[in-house]
């Protein structure tokens, strides 16, 4: 008896798993069909380095104009630009991003195409982020005149001073800022706030507590005891 059963059990799983093997293949290629017709509608951002085959012709064409990282108003900038072929909307005006302390444009790379399909989006590593200057853009660089004045208020001239570097006019922009960036566009803000369209911020604290005074303060001993580390680090 129990032979009897097996012998029209077995007969039944493979039909089961035929059918089933069958519907994945419909609808894997359904899909596959939707996506492709979806994509052609919306074009896809890619970075360089996924590059897995050649691209299509209006996808490539809708992939952001990336400029090289130069110093822009001594500050070390990467700035994109959508295509020629799609016109910046009136009501997306440039994108700033400003990173916290610890970040640098490495920090964001990677997330700046999708940013910028349509408006031209700018990040750059405010006073006391990324590397320090070449010997062009700041000759013989001294860490104690370097960072002289590292207050908010400098910090919103510097943001001022890229911007008009960067872009021809004077027009509004939007701002995102995260930790130590939100501070900064703040500032920068306070300083000329009429040309601030949207501030977006994030992480930014109401105010520095005792104990975010104790780790500042363990933050100074430690970049003094590696005083010399520090100053190899532009070599």
């Amino acid at each position: 008896m129990l032979c009897c059963f097996f012998s029209w059990l077995l007969p039944l799983a493979v039909v089961i798993t035929i059918a089933l093997d069958v519907l994945v293949v419909e609808s894997f290629t359904s899909s596959s069909q939707l996506s492709g017709k979806k994509n052609s509608a919306s074009p896809r951002i890619e970075t360089d380095c996924f590059h897995l085959h050649e691209r299509p012709t209006a996808v490539a064409a809708a992939t952001p104009r990336r400029e090289e990282i130069r110093y822009i108003a001594g500050r070390r900038a990467l700035l994109l630009h959508p295509t020629t072929s799609s016109k910046q909307p009136v009501d997306h005006p440039p994108l700033i991003i400003l990173g916290g302390m610890a970040q640098s444009i490495a920090s964001w790379e990677f997330h700046l195409p999708h940013f910028a399909k349509d408006r031209s989006v700018l990040i750059y590593e405010c006073l006391g982020q990324g590397p320090l200057p070449p010997d062009d853009i700041f000759p013989k660089v001294d860490l104690d005149t370097y960072y002289t004045d590292v207050s908010l208020e400098r910090q919103g001239n510097d943001f001022w001073n890229v911007l008009d570097e960067a872009f021809e006019n004077d027009g509004k922009v939007d701002v995102v800022g995260f930790s130590f960036g939100g501070r900064v566009a703040m500032a920068a803000a306070v300083s000329q706030p009429n040309r601030i369209r949207r501030l977006h911020l994030t992480g930014v604290a109401a105010e520095r507590d005792e104990y975010a005074n104790v780790i500042l303060a363990s933050w100074k001993e430690m970049l003094g005891a590696n005083d010399v580390d520090i100053k190899g680090v532009k070599e």
